[in-house]
């Protein structure tokens, strides 16, 4: 945790594929980065995916996929409450994805509240309905 608003803390995006967490994250001072009491990167799921980097690692093919295709989400700092939010697809909210997810971004799971976020989901059905007009 960053007690201490000068110090760095990790944020970021991820996706979880074939069991393993890949990603970016960048460490980011609170005072320079807190905006309404959270720190967030400016990284942006679509554009890691069709840039060269890591996401080769993961053995797929991205032309085959597109970057919502797999369970993702998103970590960031909140200022207020001293600790990490990571939103997350539903499926990532287990004791071993939380752990993963958390070694990646070198936090502890306790350190962090995990939020599920339909944003990140790959259910169709949760995002059929999100996109439902109720008419």
């Amino acid at each position: 945790m960053a007690n201490d608003h000068n110090q760095s803390v990790s944020v970021g995006v991820f996706w979880c594929i074939n069991g393993h967490i890949y990603g970016e994250r960048e460490s980011l001072k609170v005072t320079d980065h807190a905006v309404e009491g959270m720190v967030d990167s400016h990284l942006e799921h679509w554009r890691i995916w069709d840039a060269p980097n890591q996401m080769f690692e993961a053995g797929i093919c991205r032309e085959d996929h597109e970057y919502f295709s797999f369970p993702r989400g998103r970590v960031l700092y909140d200022v207020r409450a001293l600790k990490y939010v990571v939103y997350c697809d539903q499926v990532l909210m287990n004791p071993n994805a939380k752990k993963q997810i958390a070694n990646f971004f070198g936090i502890a799971v306790r350190e962090a509240i995990w939020r599920r976020d339909i944003h990140y989901s790959t259910d169709g059905e949760a995002i059929r309905g999100f996109f439902e007009d109720g008419n």
